[in-house]
C-alpha cells in the first residue's frame, strides 16, 4: 500500500492486487466496513484524523489493483463527531499506464509500449509477478483515469525500437 497526500483532506491510496483479496467491491456494506477499518489504520499509523463526509473514487485495473482517491468535503451545515465518517463510493474501471523515466527493454508479449509527447508509456497485457511489478513501479510513474484514455487514443504503439 502506498499513500500520497495532496492536502490534509485529499489522499490517494495505491493498493496492488495483494491487498485486494480482502475486499469485496460488489458488497456495499462490506466496502463501507473496509473503509472504516482503513480510516482507523490511517489514524493509528499516520495520526490522520478522518471524520466527516468523503467522496471516494476507486479506479480498478485488472493487472495492478486499485487506486483510491479520498476527498473530504467540508459541509458547513453538518457537524460530525470525531469518529463519525460518511462516504459516497464510486467504482470505475480504468487502465493504468506506467510512464518510464527512461526507455528499458521489455517483453512485448507482456507489455505494450506507447510513445506520446516525447515520453514512453507501458501498458500491461496480462498479470505479472509482484517482482516484475515492483521493478516497473520503481522506474515509472503511474497514470490512470482520463489521462490514460488520451494517451491510448493519441499515442503511437511501438513495435520495435531502433537504437
Amino acid at each position: 500500500m502506498k499513500l500520497e497526500f495532496y492536502e490534509e483532506s485529499n489522499m490517494i491510496l495505491f493498493l496492488n492486487n495483494l491487498y485486494l483479496s480482502e475486499i469485496d467491491f460488489k458488497d456495499k456494506d462490506a466496502l463501507e466496513t473496509y473503509f472504516k477499518s482503513l480510516f482507523l489504520k490511517l489514524h493509528e499509523f499516520y495520526e490522520i484524523e478522518v471524520n466527516g463526509y468523503y467522496h471516494i473514487d476507486i479506479y480498478m485495473d485488472p493487472f495492478y489493483g486499485a487506486i483510491i482517491e479520498l476527498e473530504k468535503e467540508e459541509l458547513d451545515y453538518l457537524d460530525y463527531d470525531d469518529d463519525q465518517v460518511d462516504m459516497r463510493i464510486c467504482l470505475h474501471k480504468t487502465t493504468i499506464l506506467y510512464e518510464l523515466k527512461e526507455y528499458m527493454e521489455l517483453d512485448k508479449s507482456i507489455y505494450d509500449i506507447i510513445w506520446y509527447h516525447k515520453k514512453w508509456y507501458v501498458k500491461l497485457k496480462e498479470k505479472i509477478s509482484s517482482i516484475h511489478l515492483g521493478k516497473l513501479l520503481e522506474y515509472s510513474k503511474m497514470h490512470y483515469h482520463e489521462e490514460t484514455e488520451r494517451i491510448l487514443k493519441n499515442g503511437t504503439l511501438i513495435q520495435e525500437v531502433q537504437s
